[in-house]
């Protein structure tokens, strides 16, 4: 966590202050203990002073911006591990989610049928591609390649084939469901592992 700023405006005062008054004490002590020798020594003294109250507000607000620029890092750094956080959890249910799914109808061995193939995209892979600044280029490109396949089993959910898999048209809607669904897995694998590649999650044991 950023600590305060170091310097304070009340330490300014005070700093300045005790540079006049040291300021002129040499004053008094060179003009020989006359308040009217001393005053040849004025423009010194202002001097002086000038000096150190531009010096002091220069490192207060150099300290200020410091200050901000640690701040927002920080801030940045949090946003940037919640939502890696947010994406991960999320594809380790899509993965137990995706491989519960059947694979065959019990008893005949054909593909189940399309409606028992449904799976939903995770709210959270749209909060990551509302985010890619967030993620590495690999991840950024598993989020696109996950989002892609949950369009086309939205497709396939219609009963329809989409344009990519139309020369395979010999193969079910629920064929092409089950390929797609193997692709979320192994999407959803690659991302937590480039995930902790990149540093963004904990590795896990």
């Amino acid at each position: 966590m950023a600590s305060s700023p170091h310097y304070t405006k009340s330490g300014v005062v005070a700093a300045i202050v005790a540079t006049a008054v040291v300021a002129m004490c040499i004053g008094w002590a060179a003009g020989g203990g006359s308040l009217v020798a001393a005053q040849g020594w004025q423009t010194l003294i202002a001097a002086l002073i000038a000096l150190l109250a531009a010096t002091l507000a220069y490192r207060v607000g150099m300290a200020k911006i410091n200050f901000d620029r640690n701040v927002a890092q920080e801030t940045e750094t949090r946003r940037r591990r919640r939502i890696a956080m947010h994406l991960d959890v999320a594809m380790v249910q899509l993965i137990d989610d995706a491989s519960a799914l059947p694979k065959s109808q019990r008893f005949v061995g054909d593909p189940p049928p399309i409606k028992d193939l449904r799976i939903d995209m995770p709210a959270e892979l749209n909060e990551a591609w509302d985010n890619l600044e967030v993620f590495g280029e690999k991840v950024t490109l598993q989020i696109a390649n996950l989002r892609y396949t949950f369009r086309e089993l939205a497709i396939l959910q219609k009963g329809e084939i989409p344009g990519r898999v139309r020369s395979q048209s010999w193969k079910k809607p629920s064929e092409h469901a089950q390929d797609n669904i193997g692709d979320v897995i192994q999407f959803a694998r690659t991302i937590r592992k480039s995930l902790a590649d990149d540093g963004m999650i904990p590795i896990n044991p």
